[in-house]
C-alpha cells in the first residue's frame, strides 16, 4: 500500500502520518519528496516498509533518534536536498537498506563509523555533501556497486578538520571489488587529496568490473597511471575527469546550459590551467564525447589537440583562453580533411584574443553536425561565418552571440551583388532561434543572403547600429516572435523591416527583463 504526497503545503508531517497511524504496519511504499516537511514522527511502526522518500524537503533538519527503529525492513531511503546534519543510530539497524541517497545535503560532514553495519548496501550516493573524511569502515559495505562521495568539509577559517588527517583511509577503496560506478569529488584546497591521490587510483584500477569513473586529478601526468593498463581505461562507458590544479570558484562566469550538456555526455574532459598540451591529455580526448578547455595559458587554437584526436567530440567548451586566436586553420585541415564532424554543441567564452571561428578553406564535412553555436564576450572577435562554412551548417538550430564589440556582420563574404541576386540557397535552413546581444558595431546579419527560412524567435538587444532587418535575414514564415527594445524595433528602417512575417515584437527593458523572456522562448522551442 503506497501513500504518496509529491507536494503539500504543511511543516509537520503528523498532519499526514497521525490519521493513519494504525495503517502503518501495512505500508510499503511512503513518498513525501518535494514537500515543506521541517519534522518527523518519533518512532513510526512500518515494519513492511521497503521504500521511503524524503528528498527535496528543505525545512527538514533533523531526525528523531528511534525514527528508524520500526523500519528494519527498508530497501531505499532518499534523503537528498534536506538540511540534516547527522544520522540516527537507529538508522543502522536497517540491515536489508539496499539504496542511500544523501545526495545535495550541503550541511552534512560525517559519516558515521557506524554506515559499515549496513551490509546489504549496494548504492551510496552522497554526492553534493560537504563530508570531511570517509571512515575506514565503509571497506565493510563489499555489495556496493555504486559509490559517489564529495569531500567539500572545512572549518570556517578555512583550515581542514584536525581530527581527519586522510580524506580517505587506504585500501577502502580497494576493498570495493564489485564496484561499478564511482565518483569521487573534492576540493581543489585540500591539500590531503593531492597526497592520496596516487594510491587511490591503484585501488581504483584493480576494480575489474568499474564501468564508471569521475575523478579530480591535481596533475595530468596521473593520467598515466590510469591509463597504464589501456583494456581497463578503454572498458570504461563513461568517465568525468577534471585535470589540473585551479581553485573552487563560488559563483562560476560561465551560464548553466553548457555545463549541463557537458554533464549530460557520457565521456568528458575538463583541463583547467594547462599549459601546452601533454601527450596524456591528447589521449583521453581521442575517447572523449565532451571536452572543456578552461583557463589554458598557451593554446591558440583548438587544433593544437590534433584534429585526429577530436572525431568523437559532441560537446566543446571553452573558457578563458587568453591566447586561442581561432578554432581551426588551413594549414591543419589541408592535412585532415575534415574536422569536427560529429561536434553538436559548441560553447565559446570570454576569448580577449579570439579574431575568428574558422581560418582558411573549409572542407564538406567541417562542423556539419553543429546544432548549437554560442560566443560569449569575445571583444577582437570580427569574423564568424563564411560562406563556406555556412554552407556545412545545414542542421544548426541556436545561435547566440554576445558581448563581440568588433563585429559588424554575422555572415562575410566577398560575392558581388549580382551574384547575390542569383544565388537561391536558403542557408541555416534548420536555425530555430537567434540571439544577438550587446553588438554595438554590428549593421547587418546576413549581408544580403538569404537566410533561417524555419527561425521561430529572435532576440535583439543593444545592437543600436542594427537599423534594418530585411526579408533576407529573416525569411521564415514560421516566426513566432521578436524580441527586443521599444525604441530599436521603432527606429528600424520601415521600407525593410518585413511586414508579412507572421510574428509578434516583445518588448523588453533592462537585462533581468530579456533574460526571463529568453528563458520563456527556450521553453517553448523545447515543446
Amino acid at each position: 500500500m503506497p501513500i504518496s504526497c509529491q507536494w503539500v503545503p504543511i511543516s509537520d508531517i503528523s498532519a499526514i502520518f497521525q490519521p493513519m497511524y494504525r495503517k502503518f504496519s501495512s505500508l510499503y511504499d511512503i513518498h513525501l519528496m518535494n514537500n515543506e516537511l521541517s519534522e518527523l514522527p518519533d518512532s513510526p511502526n512500518c515494519p513492511q516498509l521497503r521504500v521511503l522518500l524524503l528528498q527535496a524537503n528543505p525545512f527538514l533538519t533533523v531526525i528523531p533518534p528511534s525514527f528508524f527503529e520500526h523500519m528494519t525492513s527498508c530497501q531505499i531511503l532518499d534523503l537528498s536536498y534536506t538540511r540534516i546534519r547527522s544520522l540516527p543510530k537507529s538508522l543502522f539497524k536497517s540491515f536489508n537498506l539496499r539504496s542511500f541517497f544523501l545526495r545535495g545535503c550541503e550541511l552534512f560532514m560525517e559519516m558515521p563509523p557506524e554506515v559499515g553495519e549496513l551490509s546489504n548496501l549496494e548504492v551510496l550516493d552522497s554526492e553534493g555533501t560537504e563530508i570531511i573524511s570517509l571512515p575506514l569502515e565503509v571497506g565493510k559495505l563489499s555489495k556496493l556497486t555504486c559509490l559517489k562521495l564529495s569531500f567539500y568539509g572545512e572549518d570556517e577559517d578555512g583550515r581542514m578538520n584536525s581530527r581527519s588527517a586522510s580524506i580517505i583511509p587506504e585500501n577502502v577503496i580497494g576493498k570495493l571489488l564489485q564496484l561499478e560506478e564511482l565518483s569521487i569529488d573534492v576540493n581543489p584546497k585540500d591539500e590531503r587529496w593531492n597526497v592520496i591521490v596516487k594510491e587511490i587510483i591503484k585501488e581504483i584500477c584493480s576494480l575489474n568490473r568499474l564501468k564508471a569513473l569521475k575523478l579530480y586529478l591535481p596533475e595530468f601526468v596521473l593520467l598515466n597511471d590510469l591509463m597504464r593498463n589501456g583494456v581497463w581505461f578503454l572498458s570504461l562507458s563513461r568517465f568525468n575527469f577534471v585535470v589540473g590544479g585551479h581553485l573552487r570558484l563560488i559563483i562560476s562566469r560561465l551560464p548553466l546550459e553548457p555545463m549541463l550538456k557537458f554533464q549530460q555526455k557520457r565521456r568528458c574532459l575538463k583541463y583547467v590551467n594547462g599549459e601546452d598540451i601533454p601527450v596524456q591529455i591528447k589521449k583521453v580526448v581521442q575517447h572523449a564525447t565532451a571536452f572543456f578547455l578552461d583557463r589554458h595559458l598557451t593554446i591558440t587554437k583548438l587544433s593544437e589537440l590534433g584534429i585526429e584526436n577530436m572525431k568523437k567530440l559532441e560537446v566543446c567548451i571553452l573558457a578563458e583562453c587568453k591566447e586561442i586566436q581561432t578554432i581551426e586553420d588551413e594549414a591543419e585541415i589541408d592535412k585532415q580533411g575534415f574536422v569536427l564532424g560529429s561536434l553538436q554543441y559548441l560553447s565559446i567564452h570570454y576569448m580577449k584574443n579570439m579574431k575568428s571561428i574558422w581560418k582558411g578553406p573549409v572542407q564538406k564535412r567541417c562542423l556539419s553536425s553543429l546544432k548549437s553555436l554560442a560566443l560569449h564576450t569575445c571583444p577582437e572577435l570580427t569574423t564568424i561565418f563564411t560562406l563556406d562554412l555556412l554552407n556545412n551548417l545545414n542542421i544548426l538550430e541556436k545561435f547566440l552571440i554576445e558581448n563581440c564589440p568588433q563585429l559588424n556582420t554575422v555572415v562575410t563574404h566577398e560575392l558581388a551583388a549580382k551574384e547575390i541576386q542569383l544565388c537561391s540557397v536558403k542557408h541555416l535552413p534548420e536555425l530555430r532561434k537567434l540571439s544577438l546581444h550587446y553588438m554595438q558595431n554590428l549593421v547587418t546579419i546576413s549581408s544580403g543572403l538569404c537566410t533561417a527560412p524555419k527561425v521561430e524567435w529572435m532576440s535583439f538587444y543593444g545592437c543600436p547600429n542594427l537599423k534594418t532587418l530585411s526579408p533576407m535575414d529573416v525569411s521564415s514564415s514560421n516566426s513566432k516572435g521578436i524580441i527586443g527594445e521599444v525604441n530599436w524595433w521603432n527606429n528600424l528602417t520601415p521600407k525593410v523591416r518585413p511586414k508579412n512575417l507572421n510574428f509578434t515584437f516583445f518588448p523588453v527593458k533592462g537585462a533581468t527583463e530579456l533574460m526571463k523572456k529568453l528563458g520563456e522562448m527556450g521553453d517553448q522551442l523545447h515543446q
